[in-house]
């Protein structure tokens, strides 16, 4: 799979959709932008939740997003 990876204004939204997935740089993980439930990569650096439309990051210098070429 083909990623190209997008670039994150620090106090702008993050992008989301079909296709896009957050990359942790702790764990190496990723999660889909949009899951149909709440999704987390494996040291929860990244938390999606599905039902409120909200990311958590905690570690900003180690996450990136990327869509699928």
């Amino acid at each position: 799979m083909g990623r190209i990876y997008f670039d994150i204004a620090p106090f702008g939204g993050y992008p989301a959709g079909p296709g896009v997935y957050y990359e942790c740089g702790v764990c190496e993980d990723f999660v889909p932008s949009i899951p149909r439930n709440a999704a987390a990569c494996a040291c929860r650096n990244i938390v999606v939740d599905a039902d409120a439309g909200r990311v958590s990051v905690k570690d900003h210098a180690r996450f990136r997003a990327f869509r699928t070429a």
